[in-house]
């Protein structure tokens, strides 16, 4: 998870066509320290982009229902509550903290894209 090589989301549907349950891949991806998960997704969603303008990526090879199923993952309540803590502790570096703030708003402006 530390490199950069493909998205997330790509590494995911790869594990799950080859037979890893999609629960259990989630669980690992889930359990995974809120830094790491900051710098990847950032990486996977922000970068590049205009402050603000960055999307959750989520490959085209998912089929209905599993599209929704994702995008609730990476949009969760679970994860915004994690990138929130992050941005308010004291230690937080500040380069994370821009981060952690990037994804909250990616989160918020994604959260109803498929609904």
């Amino acid at each position: 998870m530390r490199r950069y090589d493909h998205p997330v989301d790509d590494m995911v549907c790869m594990f799950v066509l080859a037979g890893w349950s999609v629960d259990e891949t989630l669980e690992q991806i889930a359990s995974l320290p809120t830094d790491v998960l900051v710098e990847r997704f950032w990486n996977d969603w922000c970068r590049g982009s205009e402050p603000g303008s960055g999307e959750v990526w989520i490959t085209a090879f998912w089929e209905p229902p599993q599209i929704g199923r994702l995008h609730a993952f990476y949009t969760s309540k679970s994860f915004s509550q994690r990138f929130e803590q992050l941005v308010l502790a004291e230690d937080t570096p500040p380069l994370l903290a821009s981060k952690a703030r990037a994804l909250l708003a990616v989160i918020e402006n994604s959260a109803f894209d498929l609904a």
